[in-house]
């Protein structure tokens, strides 16, 4: 049973239950969606796909902000075998060109104007208002029924893309299936509950382990197309139980007004996407009382991996929880216990390979070495770092987090990223960026290194440090470290 029949029995037994919400904004009135309206919605648009000549295993660019449109468009694909490919609303229209070109599209559904998006890709795909699948009136005609085969490939989506290059990760109805399952399980969301739809779509957390999971649960989503300045008043007046969201989100909330008393009703808040430093956490359930839990996972997993939730509170912000149901973790390449490692999994949510050929899956016997470096303690999982990242100087390794985390401590600091870089005289150096807390000023290098030089081995301290005004980030929050070594590397030249 794919997602778009879990949302048919939800209209069967169910048919007068609030399946979506879309809050009032300015010029826009708020509006509620039953379950049976929703499964009459996805129904016709299915049928509109075949009109428009559209068959299994076709791919659809889905292109825009969280809405019914965009909800009901994904769900038609997923009920007619056609792939879903949802894509950045803020992609240029060369990149929009490049995903066209490299997943050979047949059609762009996009909610802004059609027109100058036709004009730019020119006949490189058909663009099409996603509205029409709401308004279109379907010819009559046999509906076109998804494929049987659970390995099919229902959801093409793109890695976040913050280290190397973006791939298309290519998703089964049996790995979608089983990563909305997944988080439905770990976090024990239901009918009653109320989850807000904020992280997008064309993130595998918003698509599946947000919206894909609340209708798993059968439960109501408030969907909100994007970061809104008034989100504390929407959770607050939708009732919101179930706030799933990145750590950036989570700042922006403390520094909202009304925060302790319009979060006050939350039951649940889930950090994903990006690490998760424990002084926000702890500032977060200082000023709400609601606890704040992390979860990990990455885009070929679909994509849920471990989770805090029922486990002890955030131990730091390495810590990431245990497995979700059906998923096994190990540490390969460690040489003792806690000594980090590659973190591999397994499990029915993992993906099929890199489009177009499937290369890069797991392996024979179902494991994938995710390049996360990791180990186990008490059967809790932390995440210290990418392979890749891990820094050696003068022949010991250092995991960027364990400095991050320390630069963190200090109360003017924000953000903070550690990066090697190639030095003659010790192999390799850290090189730290650090983004100043809102309020605070006058914060100086050498009063970082000072308290680096207090709290860390001296090989561990950075050899430079560089206050940004603002991180260089992904959509989800996490930052772009491929920028940071960019920005080295043009100083270096200059110098």
């Amino acid at each position: 049973m794919n997602l778009a029949d879990v949302v048919g029995e939800h209209a069967r037994r169910r048919p007068h239950a609030t399946a979506l919400v879309e809050p009032a904004r300015p010029g826009v009135p708020r509006v509620e969606t039953t379950w049976q309206a929703l499964d009459e919605a996805v129904d016709r648009a299915a049928a509109v796909y075949g009109g428009w000549r559209l068959r299994a295993p076709q791919r659809v660019l889905l292109h825009g902000e969280n809405s019914l449109a965009m909800v009901v468009g994904h769900l038609a694909c997923l009920r007619t075998g056609l792939v879903s490919t949802p894509t950045n609303p803020q992609s240029t229209s060369d990149e929009l060109l490049s995903m066209v070109s490299s997943t050979g599209a047949s059609l762009l559904l996009t909610d802004g104007e059609p027109e100058p998006l036709a004009r730019a890709l020119g006949e490189a795909v058909p663009v099409r208002p996603v509205a029409e699948l709401l308004t279109t009136e379907p010819a009559q005609q046999p509906p076109v029924a998804a494929p049987a085969d659970p390995e099919a490939l229902a959801v093409l989506i793109q890695t976040s893309g913050s280290v190397s290059e973006p791939q298309s990760v290519m998703l089964s109805r049996r790995a979608v299936a089983a990563a909305c399952r997944q988080v439905v399980e770990v976090s024990g969301i239901g009918e009653d509950s109320v989850v807000l739809g904020l992280l997008p779509m064309f993130h595998v957390y918003g698509l599946n382990g947000v919206l894909g999971a609340a209708l798993t649960a059968g439960a109501t989503t408030v969907l909100v197309p994007g970061l809104c300045p008034d989100l504390v008043r929407v959770v607050a007046d939708e009732g919101v139980t179930e706030l799933p969201l990145t750590p950036t989100v989570l700042f922006r909330l403390l520094q909202a007004p009304g925060t302790a008393r319009g979060l006050s009703g939350l039951q649940r808040v889930v950090s994903g996407g990006a690490p998760l430093s424990t002084a926000l956490a702890r500032e977060f359930t200082r000023l709400t009382g609601v606890r704040v839990d992390q979860g990990y996972g990455l885009t070929e997993a679909g994509p849920g991996v471990t989770s805090t939730i029922g486990q002890p509170e955030l131990l730091s912000g390495t810590h990431v929880g245990v497995p979700l149901p059906g998923v096994e973790v190990r540490i390969d390449s460690a040489r003792e216990p806690g000594e980090p490692g590659e973190v591999c999994v397994r499990g029915p949510n993992l993906f099929s390979g890199y489009w177009p050929d499937g290369h890069g899956g797991p392996d024979a016997d179902g494991w994938f070495s995710t390049g996360d470096l990791g180990y186990l303690a008490d059967g809790q999982l932390h995440v210290v770092g990418r392979l890749r990242e891990v820094v050696i100087v003068s022949g010991f390794n250092v995991y960027p987090s364990e400095v991050e985390e320390v630069l963190l401590q200090h109360p003017a600091v924000h953000a903070a990223a550690v990066i090697g870089h190639a030095d003659e005289q010790t192999g390799e150096s850290l090189v730290a960026f650090v983004s100043v807390a809102p309020g605070r000023s006058g914060l100086s290098v050498g009063e970082l290194q000072r308290h680096c030089e207090r709290l860390l081995a001296r090989y561990k301290c950075p050899s430079e440090i560089y206050v940004l005004d603002r991180m260089p980030r992904s959509i989800t929050g996490k930052i772009r470290k491929s920028a940071l070594r960019d920005l080295v590397d043009a100083l270096e030249d200059e110098q």
